[in-house]
């Protein structure tokens, strides 16, 4: 699968009044120590995991896309003969994958706008292994493995429907 053209990543985002602001500090990590203080007062619950929901053009190549390139397994698929429905998951992670129809393709963030660069974030402790693995098993790379401006340690790969999920973990 040949890997989709993308504009440039950019942390920058548009505030309400129209004015477009790029970010000083590490975004992402800026309300870590807020949560470790609410939930050293047991007064946030704790979540589980999320389960990012994907339309997708062809449920059943989708699924094949993330058991085969990135090892997710196949939990679920509905019904067997012609498949609408399914949930791959890998560790903690699941997604759903959903076939509406011709008329609702799939549509990725970075689409839709260019601040708007993954579809979904995935934690992992070594993004460096992961990288290998994936490499290894034909992964479309959109963003390589690095220490990035964001202060995430990570890379970014495109499925086959060309959502972005980003691999990593704090630096």
């Amino acid at each position: 699968m040949p890997c989709p053209s993308h504009h440039p990543v950019s942390l920058r985002r548009v505030t309400p009044e129209g004015k477009t602001h790029q970010p000083t500090q590490p975004s992402i990590l800026t309300a870590l120590p807020i949560l470790t203080t609410l939930r050293y007062f047991d007064r946030v619950p704790e979540l589980a995991y999320i389960s990012p929901f994907f339309i997708v053009s062809d449920v059943r190549h989708s699924a094949t896309f993330y058991n085969d390139i990135l090892g997710f397994e196949v939990q679920l698929m509905v019904p067997q003969d012609e498949p609408f429905f399914a949930i791959v998951g890998r560790d903690g992670v699941r997604i759903t994958l959903k076939a509406i129809d011709p008329a609702t393709p799939p549509q990725p963030n970075w689409q839709r706008h260019d601040f708007a660069r993954w579809d979904a974030f995935v934690g992992t402790s070594d993004p460096d292994a992961l990288a290998s693995e994936f490499k290894a098993r034909g992964a479309c790379f959109r963003e390589a493995l690095a220490d990035h401006d964001d202060g995430l340690r990570g890379f970014a790969v495109y499925d086959n429907d060309e959502y972005v999920l980003f691999f990593g973990r704090p630096v």
